[in-house]
């Protein structure tokens, strides 16, 4: 009988092979086993700090983070994106990240002089965080720095501009991304054809 049965799995699986089954099976099993690599969707619980301010920003037990790795559209993501690359799903990984791999260094040139009716009146002190839309729609955030007669200088550094950030970071989930398409740039107020 135990013979039998020997035989009986030895067709199975030569018929599996045979079939060119292994293949889809294999690959199968590798998408299980995907890492932190360009291209591909991630979905992490995150907290972020620093030392001067503690804890700025965390999604623990709530909704997860998804990127896809390698945009470069996200905002102090970078550094975060090269220390997780190579990763997979349910490591835990804390980094540190100097301002140069975070949002940057303060940049003293940084600063738009804005007539006094662009900003709000009550946010005309310096101190204030304020959101302008500028030409184009373009939504800013900044800080008054300074109010003159009719204008007001704004600092339009990032606010972790100069930090050095904490990320402790869990991967919850990798999946293969999906290709996106692209529309075409078309530059502003042209008569691209």
């Amino acid at each position: 009988m135990r013979r039998r049965h020997n035989a009986i799995v030895r067709w199975v699986i030569a018929s599996v092979l045979s079939l060119g089954l292994a293949a889809p099976l294999s690959a199968l099993a590798a998408e299980t086993e995907l890492i932190v690599e360009d291209g591909n969707d991630i979905s992490i619980e995150y907290t972020l700090s620093t030392k001067e301010d503690g804890v700025i920003n965390t999604n623990v037990g709530e909704e997860a983070f998804t990127y896809r790795q390698g945009s470069k559209n996200l905002d102090c993501m970078d550094g975060v994106q090269k220390r997780l690359a190579g990763h997979k799903a349910g490591d835990v990984v804390s980094m540190v990240l100097p301002p140069e791999e975070g949002c940057g260094p303060i940049d003293p040139n940084a600063t738009m002089e804005l007539e006094l009716s662009f900003v709000p009146e009550n946010s005309r002190k310096p101190g204030q965080h304020v959101k302008l839309r500028g030409p184009h729609g373009v939504e800013l955030s900044g800080v008054v720095k300074e109010i003159r007669a009719k204008t007001a200088v704004i600092d339009i550094n990032h606010p972790l501009a100069g930090k050095t950030l904490h990320f402790d970071v869990k991967i919850l989930t990798i999946t293969k991304g999906e290709p996106r398409s692209t529309p075409p740039f078309r530059p502003p107020d042209s008569d691209y054809r």
